[in-house]
């Protein structure tokens, strides 16, 4: 019964444990503010930028051709608190807001719902890397 109440315990203690470490960085993420690059004043380029604060860590590359945004890349994942390779802004959160960037020619673009904090930290790394020298 003992041995029961233990393991109780520790799942309890666990998931407090994560949630609280899920939590850490969310308020200064989901208050970024986005600057809106002026394309007209980006040389085309390639350029490559990155955002880092508590769990989120992006790195970007960008390709400016005739100062339109043609191509947002991911140069490597997002690295969980635990160092495990994870990365829940791929696939179709990516694609969807690099397209939403690129056909827009902003920065300024609705993000998707349930992804809003990782989507702003990849903005800024796209903003980052747009105020950066080209590579």
């Amino acid at each position: 019964m003992k041995k029961m109440m233990y393991v109780v315990v520790a799942i309890v203690l666990f998931m407090v444990v994560s949630r609280l470490l899920g939590t850490i960085g969310i308020g200064t993420v989901s208050n970024l503010q986005i600057g809106d690059v002026d394309l007209s004043r980006v040389a085309d380029g390639v350029y490559e930028g990155r955002y880092q604060h508590s769990r989120w860590d992006y790195s970007v590359r960008v390709s400016v051709k005739d100062h339109r945004i043609t191509a947002v890349s991911m140069l490597d994942g997002k690295k969980s608190l635990m160092g495990q390779f994870t990365n829940m802004v791929t696939g179709k959160y990516t694609d969807e807001l690099a397209a939403r960037v690129a056909s827009q020619g902003t920065l300024k673009v609705d993000t998707v719902s349930g992804a809003t904090v990782s989507q702003k930290a990849l903005l800024k790394a796209i903003e980052n890397a747009l105020t950066a020298p080209p590579k």
